[in-house]
């Protein structure tokens, strides 16, 4: 019968203890991540799509109407790109997301932020004249 010597009985139990602390220690530091206020992201991308208005208002000012959703080149819309921007030409709205859940837009029909996701506002209204 083969008999493990006490020395690396204790060894391998250090090491099952220190590869399960760091373990524990990985998780916690994904848990606390995780939960972390998405303020970081948030603030940064607020400063970023309100650029964007005011792009959207400069290139009212020089053209008369508001870019088409597909032909603008001022927001890079993406799947890996957090913002978005609908417009009819007459009013838009631009926005981004934070998370899953967490969406913010502007809206030239308020001219406010509103958080929520949720249609377009003017989607189902008639467009200002």
């Amino acid at each position: 019968m083969f008999v493990v010597p006490p020395l690396a009985g204790r060894i391998a139990r250090y090491v099952g203890i220190a590869l399960a602390c760091m373990l524990f220690v990985a998780l916690l530091l994904l848990w606390i991540a995780a939960s972390m206020p998405r303020s970081w992201w948030y603030w940064s991308y607020m400063r970023e799509a309100e650029s964007y208005v005011l792009q959207f208002e400069k290139f009212k000012t020089e053209h008369g109407y508001y870019p088409d959703e597909d032909n603008q080149k001022i927001v890079e819309l993406s799947e890996s790109n957090p913002y978005f921007y609908e417009s009819d030409g007459k009013q838009y709205c631009v926005g981004f997301s934070v998370g899953f859940d967490d969406t913010y837009r502007f809206c030239s029909t308020t001219k406010k932020w509103t958080y929520g996701s949720g249609p377009n506002p003017f989607r189902h209204e008639k467009a200002p004249q």
